[in-house]
């Protein structure tokens, strides 16, 4: 399933293993092309990889798609990464969302 996938990508990327990661995300990639694979969860291992350019073009497409697990990135820690960058509280105002109470933007 695309979502352990993404997780399973994750935790490659978290652990160190660019390369894994970066496989995982060829496969996601891949299966996006052909059938539904959430922006939100491809963005999301980019953010595990550092590369945040990459993560907030997926969670344009996200925002797009209007993916379910959008309302999530204000408390959800696989975005911890992207929260001292400005586009990410751009995201939040464009979803119409206030940034976690527990830390965020």
């Amino acid at each position: 399933a695309p979502v352990a996938l993404s997780a399973y990508g994750e935790a490659l990327a978290e652990s160190g293993d660019r390369r894994g990661a970066l496989r995982v995300l060829a496969d996601l990639e891949e299966r996006a092309a052909t059938g539904y694979v959430s922006a939100y969860d491809i963005g999301l291992v980019y953010a595990a990889l550092g590369d945040r350019d990459r993560a907030f073009e997926w969670l344009d497409q996200a925002v797009a798609e209007r993916s379910s697990f959008l309302p999530y990135i204000t408390w959800d820690r696989r975005a911890d990464l992207l929260r001292t960058d400005p586009r990410f509280g751009a995201l939040l105002r464009r979803l119409g969302l206030s940034p976690s109470p527990s830390g965020g933007v």
